[in-house]
């Protein structure tokens, strides 16, 4: 649920309305790898930012900055960077495959190519005339 809420935001954000039919998802499990859990009340504390700042919908320059400068700083000790979701419960894990001495390791579960839930879903706005 969280995938689908995350994406729908971002095609949203972009001027997008609803996903296309034929997107999939892919789950992967992180079976080693470093990461910074960004989840908690203690964290938010420690890098002197709310959880506000890390899901606004319409960031301000300052949370953006904020959001930046945390990602920067676990990318160059870590490999993933654990944050909650601004749109559901759940959590986004965003991966840094790419870092040097990474000792990141993913695998493959499932890849699903159902198409999105209706929620999210491209609906016509046009009425054909017949």
């Amino acid at each position: 649920e969280t995938a689908w809420a995350e994406v729908a935001s971002r095609f949203s954000r972009e001027g997008i309305d609803g996903l296309p039919p034929d997107m999939g998802v892919l789950r992967i499990a992180v079976r080693a790898g470093c990461y910074a859990d960004l989840t908690t009340a203690a964290a938010w504390r420690a890098w002197n930012v709310t959880r506000d700042d890390l899901t606004a919908d319409d960031a301000s320059n300052t949370r953006r900055d904020a959001c930046w400068r945390i990602g920067r700083a676990v990318r160059a000790v870590a490999d993933a960077l654990q944050v909650p979701s601004a749109r559901t419960s759940g959590a986004n894990m965003p991966l840094f495959p790419d870092r040097e001495h990474s000792a990141l390791d993913v695998d493959l579960r499932t890849a699903r190519a159902r198409g999105v839930p209706k929620r999210y879903a491209q609906r016509a706005r046009e009425e054909w005339d017949g």
